[in-house]
C-alpha cells in the first residue's frame, strides 16, 4: 500500500509490525481479535524523519486524529476488503 492511499477511517489489516515493537505485542491488535474484530482503523498520520510517515491504529473509529493506539509503518498493513 502507498502513503497515497491510506486515509484517516480507514478499515485496515496489519500482517506485520516494524515500528516499536512487532505484532504479538500490539494491544489494539489484541484487543481486536479478542472481540472477533478482523481490522483496525487507521486514527493519525504522524510524520517521522527516519520513516517518512508512521501512521497509528486503533480498535476504534471513535476520534479520527486521536494518538491512540499503536504505530505501524504503510508497510505493515493492507485495506480491509468488506464481504
Amino acid at each position: 500500500m502507498e502513503h497515497t492511499q491510506v486515509k484517516l477511517g480507514m478499515k485496515v489489516v496489519p500482517h506485520s509490525k516494524s515500528y516499536a515493537q512487532d505484532l504479538q505485542n500490539s494491544q489494539e491488535w489484541k484487543r481486536a481479535k479478542e472481540k472477533g474484530q478482523e481490522y483496525l482503523f487507521v486514527n493519525y498520520a504522524h510524520p517521522s524523519h527516519t520513516h517518512g510517515r508512521v501512521y497509528i491504529l486503533g480498535l476504534t473509529n471513535d476520534s479520527p486524529n486521536s494518538h491512540a493506539g499503536d504505530f505501524f509503518l504503510v508497510t505493515d498493513f493492507n485495506r480491509y476488503e468488506d464481504e
